[in-house]
């Protein structure tokens, strides 16, 4: 697992940016961190077509590469921060393997979990961190899939002939919300950590993506197409009183509760097909604010910080990617990785 350096100075700028835009991070995450790092994707010391893990504080501080002796970190390794803030879990690329590994915040004790069949398994730890849940294929089918935090005890809970992905865990950790593929709709389905009681939320001949629960666990919080352009739309964990909370002509996906449950964040293209913007929505006033207003670039995979003040986001122009703080207001925007490299997928 030693990294092997390379002298290579064949440019591959504008391959990483199409492939950074389309993989890096590829979710809106909302994950919160006991002990207030970030930890994020940077490709500023790693080998050509490489990227390191690194961490740092909120205010961007004390910036420290957690991999830079291994091998096989790329843009789409997706890391994910435990809840009590001690662990990471993310996808190492090797001798054409695929690793869901863990180590610690610190980059030591590095465990090989399973070997998986899947680019992007969008691994995520149960409240307790005590789990994991990810994405697998089985015979070309994406699978949902639940191991231990310390990789034993392994278990298919979609186990099925369709495709099933973006899993997320109720607040309470007894639930697993998730997507289910109809030939070309989407919808939202429901069923526990064991795989049992499995109920399908939202009508096979809509299209309905991106599924997050309230942090009280009595709402789901996604996005849909059944109007045509995709809006945000709630409804409650049971399936009852769906309803669109924001609407408007462009698209507007990967909603997220603030953990105090007053605010939603989503990504809106609503200036054009070449921007995309971090949204706040107030669900007491219903009033919406552009979180990036100012920034003239791809604003993408927004996080509420712990206190649910400011929003954490990676900002993407061609040639290089930033990760940013602002606060919930939209005032107080701030650099945080300021660097001429790419730094993208902040995860907290």
């Amino acid at each position: 697992m030693k990294r092997i350096l390379t002298n290579s100075s064949i440019s591959f700028t504008f391959i990483l940016f199409i492939i950074i835009i389309n993989s890096c991070h590829k979710k809106t995450e909302a994950v919160l961190q006991a002990d207030n790092k970030i930890v994020f994707l940077s490709n500023r010391e790693a080998p050509m077509r490489q990227f390191d893990i690194f961490s740092m504080n909120l205010d961007g501080s004390d910036q420290l590469n957690l991999t830079k002796n291994i091998n096989g970190v790329r843009s789409t390794s997706n890391p994910r921060v435990s809840p009590n803030g001690k662990d990471i879990v993310f996808i190492v690329f090797e001798a054409g393997r695929r690793l869901l590994q863990k180590m610690n915040i610190d980059g030591s004790n590095l465990k090989t979990l399973a070997e998986i069949k899947t680019d992007v398994p969008d691994p995520r730890f149960s409240p307790d961190g005590s789990r994991i849940v990810y994405v697998d294929k089985l015979q070309q089918h994406r699978q949902i899939f639940i191991i231990d935090q310390d990789g034993a005890n392994r278990k298919n809970i979609s186990n099925n002939q369709g495709d099933e992905f973006e899993a997320q865990f109720s607040p309470d950790g007894s639930k697993i919300v998730y997507v289910t593929k109809y030939i070309k709709k989407h919808s939202i389905c429901l069923m526990n950590i064991d795989g049992s009681n499995k109920t399908v939320l939202t009508e096979k001949t809509t299209d309905d993506r991106h599924p997050q629960f309230s942090p009280d666990g009595s709402k789901i919080v996604f996005s849909s197409s059944r109007d045509e352009d995709y809006d945000i739309y709630m409804m409650k964990r049971s399936g009852r009183n769906i309803r669109k909370i924001f609407d408007s002509p462009s698209y507007e996906t990967e909603p997220f509760f603030s953990p105090d449950g007053r605010n939603i964040i989503f990504i809106s293209n609503r200036r054009g097909m070449k921007y995309r913007d971090v949204f706040l929505y107030n669900l007491k006033n219903h009033k919406t604010i552009s979180l990036t207003r100012r920034m003239d670039y791809i604003n993408q995979h927004a996080s509420f910080t712990a206190d649910g003040e400011k929003v954490v986001f990676e900002s993407v122009e061609f040639g290089n990617s930033d990760i940013y703080a602002v606060d919930i207001t939209g005032e107080n925007l701030i650099n945080l990785t300021n660097h001429t490299k790419w730094d993208c997928s902040a995860a907290l």
